[in-house]
C-alpha cells in the first residue's frame, strides 16, 4: 500500500533495539549515580514473564529520573547488583518487602507505601467476621487518608512541617487503632491471623508509616504510587505481547525505556533522544552530563545514521 511501512521481521526489530541499546551504557551508569545522589528515592518491582519463566521488572526513581531493570529473582544479590541501593543514604519510599530491609541501616529514613497498607486494611475489612473485627481497620484507613490530606494542604500552603500537636494526635490515633486490631485478634498459638499480623506491623513500624507527617523533604510522598505507575506500562506490554523471549530482551527494552522516560521529563522528544543515541551522543543526566540540551530542530534520522544502521525506507 503506498505510503505504508514495509513489514519488518521480529529479527529486524530486535536488531534495531540492539542498536539503540548499545550506546546507552554511560547513560545508565550516570543515571544510577544521580539517583544515588537524590534525597528521596522510590523503589518497586513487579513480576514479568520472559520466555514464560518467572522474572521481575524493577524501577528506582527520583524527581526527573527513572531507572528500570530486570532479573530472574528478587534476592539480596540481585538488588545489590543493580548498584543503586547499597550504601544509599537518603530516604527510601518502598513497600515492606523483606529484600529492602537490609538497606535500612544506611538510610536517612524509610517511608512505607501507605497505598499498600490501605489495600491490606481493606482486605481485613472485607474478610472480617463482624463489624467489631473491622472497626479498627476502618479507623486506621481514615487516619491515614486524613493525614495524607493534612500534609498535602500543608505543602500547598508553603509550610515545612505539620504543627507538633497535629502530628502527635495523628500518631496517637494510629497507634490506638493498631492496638485495637491486636486486641480483637487474640493469638494463643499456631499461625497468627492475617489481621493480627497486619496490626502488629502497623504498631511496630508506625515511625516508617507516618514519616511523611514530620518529614517534608521535597519528593517524599505518603505513597509509592509514582513507582507503581512507572511499572504500569510494562504490565500493559506484557498483556499485548504475552512476554519477552528472554531476560536479555527484557533488560534491553527496560534500559531503553529508562532513557526515553528520563529524557522526556527533561524536555526532549523521543525522536530527538533516539537520534542522539544512534549518532553516538546519548543525552546524559544534568548533574554529570551538563544541562539539558536545547530542543533545536532534529535532522531526519536517515541523513545521519551510523554506519552499522541500515537505511530504513517507506514503500
Amino acid at each position: 500500500m503506498p505510503g505504508s511501512w514495509t513489514w519488518r521481521s521480529p529479527g529486524f526489530v530486535d536488531r534495531c533495539l540492539s542498536w539503540l541499546d548499545a550506546p546507552l551504557g554511560r547513560f545508565e551508569a550516570e543515571l544510577k549515580q544521580d539517583l544515588r545522589r537524590s534525597e528521596v528515592l522510590g523503589a518497586d518491582e513487579s513480576p514479568i514473564s520472559p520466555a514464560g519463566e518467572r522474572g521481575y521488572a524493577y524501577t528506582v526513581r527520583a524527581t526527573g529520573l527513572t531507572w528500570y531493570g530486570a532479573a530472574d529473582n528478587r534476592g539480596h544479590a540481585t538488588l545489590d547488583g543493580f548498584g543503586i541501593l547499597p550504601g544509599y543514604g537518603g530516604v527510601l519510599i518502598r513497600d515492606d518487602y523483606v529484600g529492602y530491609h537490609k538497606y535500612d541501616t544506611h538510610l536517612a529514613g524509610v517511608q512505607l507505601c501507605c497505598a499498600h497498607l490501605l489495600r491490606d486494611l481493606q482486605g481485613v475489612i472485607d474478610n472480617a467476621p463482624g463489624q467489631d473485627h473491622a472497626a479498627w481497620a476502618t479507623a486506621a484507613q481514615q487516619i491515614l487518608r486524613k493525614a495524607g490530606q493534612a500534609v498535602e494542604q500543608a505543602h500547598a500552603a508553603g509550610h515545612t512541617t505539620l504543627h507538633e500537636s497535629e502530628h502527635t494526635r495523628i500518631e496517637k490515633e494510629f497507634l490506638n487503632a493498631a492496638r485495637c486490631g491486636i486486641s480483637v485478634n487474640p493469638h494463643s498459638g499456631g499461625k497468627k491471623p492475617k489481621a493480627r499480623q497486619l496490626a502488629e506491623r502497623l504498631l511496630g513500624k508506625a515511625h516508617q508509616i507516618l514519616r511523611f507527617t514530620r518529614d517534608f523533604t521535597p519528593g517524599l510522598t505518603w505513597t509509592n504510587n509514582a513507582s507503581e505507575q512507572a511499572l504500569r506500562d510494562i504490565k500493559v506490554k506484557m498483556k499485548v505481547s504475552s512476554c519477552w523471549r528472554g531476560l536479555t530482551g527484557a533488560r534491553r527494552y527496560l534500559r531503553i525505556r529508562s532513557y526515553l522516560t528520563t529524557t522526556r521529563t527533561h524536555g526532549l522528544t523521543a525522536m530527538r533522544a533516539i537520534h542522539d543515541a544512534l549518532t553516538g551522543t546519548p543525552w546524559l543526566p544534568p548533574a554529570t552530563g551538563g544541562p539539558p540540551r536545547e530542543m533545536d530542530t532534529c535532522q531526519a534520522l536517515e541523513s545521519r545514521q551510523p554506519s552499522i544502521m541500515p537505511k530504513m525506507t517507506l514503500s
